[in-house]
């Protein structure tokens, strides 16, 4: 089975001031990634042959903590 996304940054537990935020990370090659948050999607991305990829949401996400999940 392919291997799951690693969303390196914005890292787990920690805070920005950019909003919308990038997301960046490493997924297989060619993965559709997705950055959900209460069950909708907020972004995604295909990840390129070298396995990167990054998304920014098209919306802010508003100041507040987020709870969000990556999928491939």
């Amino acid at each position: 089975p392919p291997h799951p996304p690693c969303p390196p940054a914005p890292a787990d537990g920690s805070a920005t001031n950019q909003d919308p935020p990038t997301f960046i990370g490493t997924a297989e090659a060619g993965a559709q990634v997705v950055v959900r948050e209460a069950g909708g999607t907020i972004c995604s991305a295909t990840a390129v042959a070298q396995g990167g990829w990054q998304c920014t949401p098209a919306n802010p996400l508003g100041e507040a903590s987020h709870s969000l999940t990556v999928v491939a």
